[in-house]
């Protein structure tokens, strides 16, 4: 669904970021685009990774730079990102909008690692050396 005011879009993704981290010890935030092969990559290896750890200790939170809504949503389903909390703002554009200048987000893919009041902890392969190290599904 469309949100048109990009404002109350972003505020609503940080509210909602800040409630997942009070729900979660261990809140992770993907900035990236449809359009970006190196994010697709990155994807691919996250969502790999998370399918084998225990997903109630964590939560992923991804925020798109897509100005497309159908390459985005296009994307989220080839990519398998449905158990992600995907978020996006069309209208702001790329590196445009208010998460990316609060986490100073210049390129894509940008992975961080942050606690419940949205500090970042990691970022990068940092922010994924803590997600390697996440408790694996019981089998």
């Amino acid at each position: 669904m469309f949100k048109k005011n990009a404002i109350l879009t972003l505020f609503l993704v940080f509210i909602t970021i800040q409630s997942y981290a009070q729900q979660s010890k261990h809140q992770f935030l993907l900035f990236w685009r449809s359009d970006c092969a190196t994010c697709e990559l990155g994807i691919k290896q996250l969502v790999a990774k998370c399918t084998t750890l225990n997903k109630d200790s964590f939560t992923i939170t991804t925020i798109s730079f897509d100005t497309d809504s159908i390459a985005y949503f296009k994307a989220i389903k080839d990519h398998k990102m449905n158990d992600f909390d995907n978020q996006y703002d069309f209208k702001a554009g790329y590196f445009n909008n208010a998460l990316a200048k609060k986490y100073k987000v210049t390129k894509t893919p940008t992975l961080l690692y942050v606690d419940a009041q949205g500090n970042v902890l990691a970022q990068g392969q940092e922010a994924f050396y803590v997600l390697n190290n996440f408790k694996k599904k019981e089998e």
